[in-house]
C-alpha cells in the first residue's frame, strides 16, 4: 500500500488510520470471496456450498453492521460535543 517514496505518509497518523479503515472495510468481502472459492472446490453438494457460504456471509454482515453502528455513535458524540461547547 505504501511505496518506498511514500514512507513519510506512513508516519502520518491520520493517513495510517485511513489505511486501517480501508483494510477493515475490504477484509470481510475478501473473506467471503475466498470462502466461496474454497467451499466450491471442497464440497460436492450445492446445498452445503450455500449453507457454508451463508454462515460466513452472516458473520461479515454483522461486522459491517458493527462498523456502521460505531460510526453513528461517533457522529452522535461529536454532535453532543458541539452542543455542549455552545459553538452551534
Amino acid at each position: 500500500m505504501v511505496a518506498d517514496s511514500d514512507r513519510e505518509a506512513a508516519s502520518d497518523p491520520q493517513r495510517v488510520e485511513r489505511y486501517l479503515q480501508l483494510s477493515k472495510n475490504i477484509a470481510p468481502h475478501n473473506e467471503l470471496l475466498e470462502t466461496l472459492h474454497q467451499v466450491s472446490k471442497e464440497v460436492d453438494s450445492p446445498l452445503d456450498i450455500v449453507l457454508t457460504f451463508s454462515q460466513k456471509a452472516r458473520v461479515a454482515e454483522y461486522y459491517v453492521l458493527g462498523q456502521v453502528a460505531q460510526e453513528r455513535v461517533e457522529v452522535v458524540t461529536r454532535i453532543r460535543q458541539l452542543i455542549t461547547d455552545g459553538a452551534t
